[in-house]
């Protein structure tokens, strides 16, 4: 049978977004032996690197077939009362109407043709781990949405697993999840402080829903607990969602520099996000400004080595989230800085699972300095005390996400042999 997997990365240039599909894929391995993973990507060579044997799906396919929605017969796809696709014209002759269209505008074909084969084959579309369901990645929700939506009209069972949802105000995107997210038959929640109302709102059905906690958990407890050594883990996240800008990195420089003219650590860089985001950059440029000794590389290609990196350290303050999931999956206390309602609400729900060795500061600029050398302060003196809860906390939440895993198997199964028809998407 063959997995199509909806990733939260198509370039693997998110270390979390990345563990998140190495650990779906083993799960999905274990639950559905038989499967065969095919994951959306813009990238074959880095998926193949980190997770091998995947089928690459081109996610320029899909968003071909999404975009050229004129050429399609028998009316405008997404059109008010004809749902994703037309009923009005065979599924074959509308991909030749889109084949034909590509080909004499002189555009490659074989990614439409790919995408299309790939969802024919299909027989469970997985959304994985993910905090993209909202306001703040409002263009790859929808992406996301448009594409469960043709995997149901297909008859397909579909899962969302290991999801940070919200916050979700938009009325359009709002709208479009609420006509979509009560047909998913399950959705797996990082967490429940602001998912699972939102849900609730949007008409998900109590059964359908589970709270986990973050996928990646499982592939940072592995490495065993932090080495107890005496580095200050660092990510500073500096982009748009983030709501970071210049003037409050100043602020946090200068706790950190209080912070490390008292304690006299080294600085070990936690990057996560590469791209755009850029954290090595920033990270580099903060160490730097800082006179700190650093501690590691601030290059790391792997979700692993970003994990090992977190091992060394005795305490976490970070501005991404997965370094916090990794920091307090290995019973590294975190200290999480947000300044945008998208990460205030991921790091409460954190916080939420993993108790108080995960603290919040809101990086408001009046008296962000002192408010945040007293958490790092505090973290730090309490670091061993926390240690056990943490890594107990963590453990909870991977049999909660296995759990849910095994749910999917039930959903390959249930449906008669025959009534999985592309209908009009192929």
């Amino acid at each position: 049978m063959r997995v199509l997997i909806e990733p939260g990365s198509y370039r693997c240039q998110n270390m979390g977004d990345v563990a998140m599909l190495q650990v779906a894929a083993r799960r999905l391995t274990r639950v559905l032996p038989d499967a065969e993973l095919a994951v959306f990507t813009g990238d074959d060579a880095r998926l193949a690197t980190h997770c091998p044997g995947a089928r690459p799906v081109p996610s320029e396919g899909r968003a071909v077939w999404l975009a050229e929605r004129r050429w399609l017969p028998g009316g405008l796809v997404g059109v008010p009362g004809h749902g994703v696709i037309s009923q009005r014209a065979p599924a074959e002759l509308r991909r030749l109407a889109l084949s034909l269209a590509l080909g004499l505008r002189r555009r490659d074909r074989r990614p439409l043709t790919a995408f299309l084969d790939a969802f024919g084959a299909a027989e469970l579309l997985v959304v994985c781990g993910q905090g993209s369901m909202g306001d703040a990645t409002a263009r790859h929700a929808s992406t996301v949405l448009a594409t469960l939506e043709l995997a149901q009209a297909a008859g397909l069972p579909t899962a969302m697993l290991g999801q940070g949802i919200g916050p979700l105000i938009g009325p359009r995107l709002r709208a479009r999840a609420a006509a979509i997210l009560p047909r998913v038959n399950l959705v797996a929640l990082r967490d429940g402080l602001g998912g699972l109302p939102l849900l609730r709102e949007l008409g998900v059905a109590p059964e359908r829903i589970v709270v986990t906690g973050d996928d990646a958990i499982e592939l940072a407890y592995e490495f065993g607990p932090a080495d107890g050594g005496a580095h200050l883990g660092v990510n500073i996240r500096v982009s748009e969602n983030a709501g970071v800008e210049g003037s409050v990195v100043a602020d946090v420089r200068e706790a950190l520099g209080r912070f490390l003219a008292k304690r006299r650590v080294g600085v070990a860089p936690l990057p996560i996000a590469q791209g755009s985001a850029a954290d090595a950059r920033v990270l580099a440029d903060l160490i730097g400004a800082l006179g700190a000794a650093s501690v590691g590389s601030e290059d790391l290609a792997r979700p692993a080595d970003v994990i090992e990196q977190v091992g060394h350290c005795r305490i976490v303050v970070t501005g991404a989230y997965h370094a916090a999931v990794f920091a307090l999956s290995r019973g590294v206390p975190a200290v999480c800085l947000s300044s945008s309602p998208y990460y205030q609400q991921k790091f409460e729900g954190l916080r939420s699972l993993f108790g108080e060795g995960c603290s919040v500061v809101t990086m408001d600029p009046p008296g962000l300095a002192d408010r945040l050398s007293e958490v790092l302060e505090t973290a730090w003196d309490r670091s061993a005390e926390l240690r056990t809860p943490l890594r107990q906390a963590a453990a909870a939440q991977i049999q909660f996400g296995q759990a849910a895993y095994q749910r999917l198997a039930a959903l390959v199964a249930r449906p008669e042999p025959g009534s999985r028809s592309l209908a009009g998407v192929s």
